[in-house]
């Protein structure tokens, strides 16, 4: 009887455990808990333990996007024009037309006359047209080739400005003034003004020229004329007036004082002026006026100057003039918005200083108390 429950018991552990080995519950099989203090930290899995993300849409969001090729017309989101679109042909200062390209090439093979007969190669029965604007600007903003136009090609002797003979002055002369005021009468030069001629004084604060008698002559080249380191008072009259032909005339540290025009009436002129000052001779709406050019074709560069009053370009359009880095004083308020309206005219880094009522003319012995009007 004894045997028969030993074999019982013996049974029934044996179905006990096969039981539960097969529900995963059995002591072979069940993982023993290893008892944690409370104050110890939970095991957190490393980065390379952790397992991504299995939705799709948190999967999209933790994923930089992918980058789109570029299409071509891309437009960039700041300045909002196609980055690959090509500059206008309207371009002020697009340089390169077949037009800018004739310009440079007559200034290299035959100098500054060369280069206005070459604006004058539009003006017969045609207009002045894109290209010839484009080309004329580009050449006046250009650092290195419109400085060529003024550039001495000869230099001859030294002479003493004052009683000087001008019907002997060969080509290159240098007239050398003191500190002083002195008389100029454009009528004692001879029919062909020589070129590359420089009349020089002592500074536009010392050295007055007052010009007596004006230029007129036709169909001649002022070629090369240039005037620095002094004053001209006009004495409301043109500086110069060669009707027609050429003319290139620069002018260095250099006041021009109660003048109608500076170059008044070439069939192409050029003028050049640096750190000069500019004050007004005729009365226009109650402000002097300086014009600074009045031609068929013309280039003009103004480079750190200072303006008094105002100044006004001949309304043609024909013209390519650049301000750069000059000061306009006591001018009327419309003068920025009337030049800038000006075909071919540009302003760079310029400053107006606008007057509320016409100034009075300013006396020349305001400059030097020696200087009389």
């Amino acid at each position: 009887m004894r045997a028969v429950w030993l074999l019982l018991i013996v049974a029934a552990a044996v179905l006990g455990y096969l039981a539960g080995a097969r529900s995963g519950e059995g002591p072979g099989t069940r993982a023993r808990e290893s008892p944690r203090p409370a104050d110890a930290p939970a095991t957190v899995p490393s980065v390379e333990q952790r397992t991504p993300p299995e939705s799709p849409e948190q999967d999209l969001q933790e994923r930089p996007a992918e980058q789109a090729p570029p299409s071509e017309g891309r437009v960039d989101p700041v300045h909002p024009v196609p980055l690959e679109q090509p500059p206008t042909p309207l371009d002020p200062v697009h340089a390169g037309s077949p037009f800018d390209t004739r310009l440079r090439d007559d200034l290299d093979r035959g100098g500054a006359m060369a280069l206005l007969r070459g604006l004058l190669d539009a003006r017969p029965g045609r207009p002045w047209t894109v290209a010839a604007a484009e080309g004329a600007a580009a050449v006046v903003g250009d650092d290195g080739t419109f400085p060529k136009i003024f550039s001495r090609q000869k230099s001859g002797s030294v002479v003493h400005g004052p009683g000087a003979d001008w019907s002997t002055l060969a080509d290159g002369t240098t007239l050398v003034y003191p500190e002083g005021v002195f008389a100029i009468d454009w009528t004692e030069a001879p029919e062909r003004l020589p070129r590359d001629l420089l009349l020089k004084g002592a500074g536009m604060d010392r050295t007055l020229l007052r010009i007596s008698r004006a230029r007129r002559g036709e169909n001649e080249e002022i070629h090369g004329l240039t005037l620095a380191a002094l004053t001209i008072d006009c004495g409301n009259e043109d500086l110069l007036w060669p009707k027609s032909g050429l003319a290139a005339v620069r002018l260095v540290e250099c006041r021009i004082a109660r003048t109608e025009t500076i170059l008044d009436g070439p069939d192409a002129g050029a003028i050049r002026a640096e750190r000069c000052e500019f004050e007004g001779g005729r009365r226009d709406g109650g402000f002097e006026r300086c014009r600074l050019l009045a031609t068929g074709r013309g280039l003009a560069r103004l480079d750190d100057c200072t303006i008094r009053g105002s100044i006004d370009v001949y309304d043609t359009g024909h013209v390519a003039c650049l301000f750069r880095r000059c000061t306009f004083v006591q001018v009327h308020a419309n003068l920025q918005s009337n030049l800038e309206r000006r075909p071919g005219v540009r302003l760079e880094g310029c400053r107006f200083e606008v007057a509320a009522n016409p100034p009075p003319p300013r006396p020349l012995h305001a400059i030097n108390p020696a200087w009389r009007d």
